[in-house]
């Protein structure tokens, strides 16, 4: 198994921020949905109990830190 890299990918700083952008554009039209389980929703203002549940390796996938 192997991470993924964008290294075969992308090249550049520009190719590395288009990329972005287009991404970040498809997630605000809705055309890219990311779910993420509500226990894997973490507020960053309880940043102590957020480390204790990512440390604790209970998630699976994506997590989302709200601010």
């Amino acid at each position: 198994m192997t991470r993924p890299s964008l290294y075969g990918y992308i090249t550049n700083r520009e190719e590395l921020e288009q990329a972005s952008n287009d991404l970040f554009s498809l997630l605000a039209s809705g055309a890219i949905k990311i779910e993420v389980p509500e226990p894997q929703k973490l507020l960053l203002k309880k940043a102590a109990r957020t480390h204790q549940t990512l440390e604790s390796h209970s998630t699976q996938g994506s997590s989302l830190l709200i601010p």
